[in-house]
C-alpha cells in the first residue's frame, strides 16, 4: 500500500470523529476541523510516496508497522487540526507530522544511546569485576604455589637434617 494511502486513511477517520461532534456551542470548529482534515488526506492522496515530507515521515519511522502511525504528538496535531483556528493548509499540517515524527525518533535514538551507553557500562562494570576476581584468583594460586614450595624447601631441609 502507497504511504500516502496509508496517512489518507490515517487522517479520515479524525474528520469522522469530528463531524459526528456536533457541537451548537463549538461556534463550528468541529465542522471546521473537519473539512481541514478532509482537505489534507485529499491532499496527501496526490502526493507521491517520493515527496519530501513523506520520505521525511518513512525515516522518521511512521510507517514501520504496517499502517501509518505518527506518534502521540503527532496525533495530538492531527486531533487538534483547524479547531482552534484555521491557520495553516493541508501541507503545513504534514510538516508538522513530519517535525513530531523526527522529535519523537531523535528521542527514542536517543534514548536508546543511553540504554547502550548504559548497557555498555554494566559490561564494562562487569568485566571489571571479572579482571578482578582474575587477579585474585591468580594471587590465591600465586600464593598457594609460594606455600606449597615453602613446604617443599622446609621437607626438604627436614630430611636433609
Amino acid at each position: 500500500m502507497h504511504r500516502t494511502v496509508m496517512i489518507a486513511e490515517y487522517l479520515r477517520p479524525y474528520a469522522q470523529w469530528r463531524i459526528a461532534r456536533p457541537d451548537p456551542a463549538d461556534d463550528c470548529r468541529n465542522a471546521r476541523a473537519a473539512i481541514g482534515l478532509i482537505d489534507a488526506a485529499s491532499y496527501v492522496g496526490q502526493l507521491d510516496d517520493r515527496d519530501r515530507v513523506i520520505v521525511r515521515l518513512a525515516v522518521a519511522g511512521c510507517f514501520a508497522k504496517g499502517r501509518f502511525d505518527p506518534g502521540p504528538e503527532g496525533e495530538a496535531l492531527v486531533r487538534h487540526w483547524h479547531y482552534d483556528d484555521a491557520v495553516g493548509g493541508a501541507a503545513d499540517l504534514l510538516d508538522g507530522l513530519a517535525a513530531c515524527a523526527e522529535r519523537a525518533a531523535s528521542a527514542e535514538r536517543a534514548a536508546s544511546h543511553g540504554q547502550a551507553a548504559s548497557d555498555g557500562q554494566v559490561a564494562s562494570d562487569e568485566r571489571a569485576v571479572s579482571d578482578e576476581r582474575a587477579v585474585s584468583d591468580e594471587r590465591a594460586v600465586s600464593g598457594e604455589q609460594a606455600v606449597s614450595d615453602e613446604q617443599a624447601r622446609r621437607a626438604a631441609a627436614f630430611s636433609l637434617h
